[in-house]
């Protein structure tokens, strides 16, 4: 007798037994008499035996009669591996699975959340801009301030992404507008930093802490100027967002602008009340900040402006200090040009031109010279401009301070020359050039007995 002979009870006893899913299949495939007695025990094995696995995979195919037998048949619809069967209907937009599920499942997990990065239905259905099932989620109780792993609610998530129509949605159902992830930032914040310029007049109608800062603190303006985002300075600005606001570093949102060299947005910061001679926390104003990027418009946008051109540093440099060293002389011009005191001195007693003898610039030496700077200046170890350039080696401001008359034979406080620095360097081309020079030669004779 065959298989598909036997009674119809005695197989379906037999197929009960069977412990392997390809077993069963096998069984079922026998015949289409055999398909249509035995397919249910292929779901009873899944069930039984893989947790009902089959659910969510049916779920996230969009199968809606295999959900609705896996349901049938008594299968835990909130069990899961990495996203249960609602999260997978949504993720793939299965509007027709979700429902079913919602409708089918009096305890379903509404804000059940995947083990990838803690996300529910209601956060993938937004960020996906699916109106309807946002809209059948939050009907059903979804929370909509629940948090992912990174501490980000479905608000911000979609704060980030861009999605507009998906920001009004949670907005008008009441999404929390001030919550902030780990790292600090709200919807605004990440909206600002993404330059979601729409998302941004959303948020603001919604009365959000514009001043707010995130974890680096950073307000939102500080960083839509950080990042020279021009339409939404002028819109926090417009909504009353404060200028002089600092972050981790004590830079206001000028001085962020500043360092990236982003013109347009200083100028409108200047113009609604920025201090353009704000320090952070070094003490550097946006004019030296400016400097140290390379940033010659913005620089000559904050001179244009009034800036300070002797504000000093915590080191007591003026803006001229930091830029005579400085490769690009157009900032040395420029500040000389505007009568910036060339013989200030920071806290260690260098002047200028004593900063340029460090760091070895011929053309800034050649510029501050021709405006008078003072050539036998002396810093706090009574170091002269030819002493300083002696210690550095350079042979090339050695000559030119030389040239125009630089005192050869002057002595620091501990009583050194710089023909005896030359010697103790071993640097014979300079000491060969300052004996020529008149350096006395005893300092020959007392470095070579030491």
């Amino acid at each position: 007798m065959g298989l598909t002979e036997l009674p119809l009870e005695l197989i379906k006893t037999i197929a009960e037994a069977l412990e392997y899913e390809r077993d069963i299949n096998v069984l079922v495939q026998t015949c289409r008499r055999l398909y249509q007695a035995l397919n249910t025990f292929l779901y009873r094995n899944n069930i039984r035996n893989f947790a009902g696995s089959g659910l969510a995979t049916a779920a996230a195919a969009g199968i809606e009669p295999a959900v609705k037998r896996f349901l049938d048949e008594g299968a835990n619809y909130n069990a899961f591996t990495s996203r249960t069967p609602l999260i997978q209907a949504t993720i793939f937009g299965h509007n027709s699975v979700v429902e079913l599920l919602v409708r089918r499942c009096p305890n379903l997990h509404l804000d059940a959340q995947d083990n990838i990065n803690f996300r529910s239905a209601l956060f993938w259905a937004a960020s996906l801009e699916n109106e309807e099932l946002v809209t059948l989620l939050l009907a059903k109780g979804a929370d909509i301030n629940l948090t992912d792993d990174y501490g980000d609610s479905p608000l911000i998530v979609v704060a980030e992404g861009g999605s507009t129509k998906a920001v009004k949605w949670l907005l008008n159902n009441g999404a929390d507008v001030e919550h902030k992830n780990k790292l600090g930032d709200n919807a605004l914040t990440i909206a600002v930093e993404y330059g979601n310029e729409e998302i941004i007049k959303l948020l603001l109608e919604k009365d959000v802490d514009i001043d707010v800062m995130n974890g680096g603190d950073h307000t939102a303006l500080s960083l839509a100027a950080e990042q020279g985002h021009l339409g939404i300075v002028k819109l926090l600005l417009q909504k009353g967002a404060s200028t002089n606001v600092v972050n981790e570093n004590g830079m206001s949102p000028l001085a962020v602008a500043a360092e990236g060299g982003h013109v347009e947005t200083m100028e409108i910061l200047i113009e609604n009340g920025a201090d353009i001679n704000f320090r952070d926390s070094n003490g550097s104003c946006p004019l030296i900040i400016a400097m140290d990027d390379n940033h010659i418009s913005a620089f000559k946008l904050l001179l244009e402006k009034g800036a300070d051109i002797e504000n000093e540093d915590d080191t007591g440099s003026t803006p001229l200090h930091v830029a005579a060293p400085l490769e690009n002389k157009e900032f040395t011009k420029l500040l000389l040009e505007r009568g910036a005191n060339i013989e200030t001195q920071d806290s260690g007693g260098n002047t200028p031109l004593s900063s340029v003898m460090s760091k070895g610039s011929l053309e800034s030496a050649t510029l501050l010279l021709d405006h008078g700077a003072n050539i036998e200046t002396r810093e706090e170890d009574e170091k002269t401009p030819l002493f300083i350039a002696s210690c550095s080696g350079n042979i090339d401001l050695v000559k030119l301070l030389l040239e125009r008359g630089a005192s050869v034979n002057v002595k620091d406080r501990f009583g050194r020359t710089p023909l005896s620095v030359a010697i103790a360097n071993n640097n014979v081309m300079l000491r060969d050039i300052l004996v020529e020079k008149g350096a006395c030669s005893h300092d020959i004779n007392t470095a070579s007995r030491n």
